[in-house]
C-alpha cells in the first residue's frame, strides 16, 4: 500500500494557468486566429488593472479554446504543448516544487488533477515526477489520438 499526494497543477504548481500559456501559443503560431486571443482581451486587461477577476479572465480563455480547438490537428496541438512546456517548466512555485521532490523520495504516489488540457499536462507533469496525472480531454481534428504516458 503506498501513501498518494494529489496536486492541483495551474496556480498550485505551476505559476500560471497552462491552459493560458497554451492559446497564447496557438494563437502566436497560427493555429488559432488572432481574434481568438481578443475574445478575453477585455477580461485578461481588467485582471491586470486589478478591475476584473481572475475567474472571468481564465473563462475567456476557456471559451476561446473550446470555440476554436474543434478541427486543430493533434500533431500541431501536441507540438505547440511540447514546445509550451519547454519554455514554461521551470516557472513553479519552489515551494510546491521542493514539495513533490521531496513526497517522491519518500515514496508517495504522486498524482496531478487539472482543468487544463491532458495532452499539455502530460508532459509538464512527466517533468516534475507525477505518477499520474487526470486532465481535460477535447476533440480535436479528423486524427485524434490522446496518448497516455
Amino acid at each position: 500500500m503506498r501513501t498518494v499526494a494529489i496536486f492541483d497543477i495551474d496556480g498550485t504548481i505551476f505559476r500560471s494557468s497552462l491552459l493560458i500559456e497554451l492559446v497564447s501559443a496557438l494563437v502566436a503560431e497560427g493555429i488559432f486566429p488572432r481574434s481568438a486571443a481578443a475574445e478575453f482581451a477585455r477580461e485578461k486587461l481588467a485582471w491586470l488593472d486589478r478591475k476584473g477577476d481572475y475567474e472571468d479572465y481564465v473563462a475567456g480563455v476557456v471559451e476561446a479554446f473550446l470555440r476554436h480547438i474543434k478541427g486543430v490537428e493533434y500533431k500541431d496541438f501536441a507540438r505547440v504543448a511540447e514546445e509550451v512546456v519547454a519554455e514554461q517548466k521551470d516557472r513553479v512555485y519552489r515551494y510546491t516544487r521542493d514539495l513533490i521532490r521531496k513526497l517522491k523520495r519518500r515514496g508517495y504516489y504522486l498524482l496531478a488533477i487539472s482543468h487544463s488540457p491532458k495532452s499539455i499536462l502530460d508532459h509538464f507533469c512527466k517533468r516534475a515526477g507525477f505518477n499520474k496525472v487526470y486532465g481535460m480531454v477535447f476533440e480535436l481534428g479528423p486524427m485524434t489520438v490522446l496518448p497516455e504516458w
